[in-house]
């Protein structure tokens, strides 16, 4: 289906082989391997721990005690294109953030742990994914509300299907829209960004899972080499769509080589990155600093 997600699930090598032990956990861990090959759900093993099994609801009522749980959890684990979706609060207006394209739910766990206030509304066009991430995944837990009022709302149906009600609704909205290992071809049309613009409040932004560079090897560029890294971006078709949709207005940056380098898109003017820094806790004040305009090199 055109706006199918995909999850990832990835699981530190240590805790992989007690997951599989697990009596109770290893029907889970098989489940999503083989039942759901093609529906949203690919799990990944790398060197560190982003499962959303693992992942505990803030009971905090202050933004600097959550913080505090979130750096405490952070701190053995590698920089995340999920986690920089958890900055995204941070240079947005006071309003709900969607997510298109929910999943595990691995992005509103932190994005709620770190902001216990924040009204989330995650889409998934697969309601199968979903009633077994909340039975397995503690996806419910973040159905309830915390102390102070922070809530995720499910939506299940497809993202790009008009909806009356949504213009003007999102303060920020994280898309990370996969089919098969690759970002879904609506994402690299810019009728499409012109259509869900319309879905922001003022001054409101999207955070963008780009996928990587466009049919070409990590290792050459060949003819089309860019004149320079930070013409990198061009590659990228989801990006080159937003920056026509946005003209002037996007940002990039692209994840570490064994996050997959994927590239990351932000609309709106670049902001501060100093005070985007101090506002963010832990590896995310460093990583925040690392956007860059989308300008090609003269």
């Amino acid at each position: 289906m055109a706006s199918l997600a995909v999850t990832e699930f990835v699981i530190n090598p240590a805790s992989a082989s007690r997951l599989i032990s697990n009596p109770i956990t290893n029907n889970t861990f098989f489940f999503f391997c083989f039942c759901f090959p093609k529906r949203g759900a690919s799990l990944l093993l790398k060197s560190h721990l982003h499962s959303a099994s693992r992942f505990r609801k803030a009971n905090a009522t202050t933004s600097s005690s959550s913080s505090d749980q979130y750096d405490q959890r952070q701190q053995q684990e590698e920089e995340n294109f999920q986690d920089e979706f958890v900055s995204l609060p941070a240079i947005v207006p006071n309003g709900p953030i969607a997510i298109y394209g929910l999943g595990g739910g691995t992005a509103a766990h932190l994005m709620l742990d770190l902001w216990p206030s924040l009204k989330l509304e995650g889409w998934e066009i697969d309601e199968i994914l979903i009633d077994k991430v909340r039975d397995y995944f503690g996806l419910s837990d973040l159905e309830k509300p915390t102390a102070t009022g922070g809530v995720l709302q499910v939506h299940i149906g497809d993202v790009f299907s008009p909806s009356e009600d949504a213009s003007g609704r999102y303060a920020g909205i994280v898309v990370d829209l996969f089919s098969e290992g690759k970002v879904l071809p609506q994402l690299e049309e810019v009728a499409t960004w012109l259509k869900l613009k319309d879905r922001l409040m003022p001054n409101g932004r999207f955070m963008v899972n780009c996928g990587g560079i466009d049919g070409v090897s990590d290792m050459t560029y060949g003819a089309a080499r860019p004149k320079s890294m930070n013409d990198v971006w061009m590659h990228n078709s989801a990006i080159r769509a937003l920056s026509e949709a946005f003209p002037g207005k996007v940002s990039w940056k692209r994840m570490p080589e064994r996050n997959g380098e994927n590239f990351l898109a932000l609309t709106g003017l670049l902001p501060d990155l100093s005070s985007w820094s101090a506002a963010v806790p832990g590896h995310l004040s460093e990583t925040v600093k690392k956007w860059k305009p989308c300008a090609p090199s003269q």
